[in-house]
């Protein structure tokens, strides 16, 4: 039973992903102008989900949370917590500091997110994101969650410039990063103009990828 559960909550969050896809396109991306904006699109979208929040004294308690304390000097953008920890996250809020408790919560899944502005994001700052996202995973209390590495490029790739050979640099990164451990990580890159990927092939529930979308050129 939990295990569908499980399932029910990760395909919501990457409906999330598939939805803020939609609208991050041409002009609109300019809507979203900082990797808060997106996280917060993400975790508005899969906290609707009918799944995703159990009830603790009449007040639901939501399993996706923002700026997550969990590695030492860096919170993650976002988390969804293991379902059945909930409540012990809400008993405990009150009386542990914020940075103990959220490092001995089991999650579910954590993500990082990027918004590039005006180009892709540079090899050094994916670099960082993803030794984050592997402190999550070395961290025996955490529960060895989904890792998602997900960026927004507001970029005209189309147009040909220098900026596509670092698409191409980050794309081999993030592949090899996420072949090394295909059943626990996830990365997904796309430009306002629909250039991008998402790995592993086939192990996304939900394929975030819209249509048209050209992954080389």
């Amino acid at each position: 039973m939990n295990r569908n559960r499980e399932k029910t909550i990760i395909t919501s969050f990457e409906g999330s992903v598939k939805a803020l896809t939609k609208v991050f396109q041409g002009k609109q991306a300019f809507n979203f102008s900082h990797e808060l904006e997106l996280t917060a699109f993400l975790l508005t979208k899969t906290r609707e989900a009918d799944n995703e929040s159990v009830d603790n004294e009449g007040v639901p308690i939501s399993l996706a949370r923002m700026e997550w304390s969990c590695v030492p000097g860096k919170s993650i953008d976002m988390v969804i917590l293991m379902p059945g920890s909930e409540r012990k996250a809400r008993c405990e809020w009150w009386g542990e500091p914020r940075s103990k408790l959220c490092k001995n919560i089991p999650l579910l899944a954590a993500i990082q997110m990027k918004r590039g502005g005006g180009s892709i994001v540079n090899k050094y700052l994916t670099e960082k994101d993803l030794k984050a996202l592997r402190e999550v995973q070395k961290t025996d209390s955490l529960g060895n969650p989904l890792l998602y590495f997900i960026e927004y490029a507001d970029e005209d790739l189309k147009a040909k410039d220098g900026k596509y050979e670092t698409y191409l640099q980050i794309k081999e990164l993030l592949k090899k990063w996420c072949d090394r451990q295909p059943e626990k990580r996830r990365v997904f890159l796309i430009s306002r103009d629909q250039i991008g990927f998402a790995f592993p092939k086939g192990k996304w529930l939900v394929n975030p990828l819209p249509r048209g979308t050209k992954e080389t050129r």
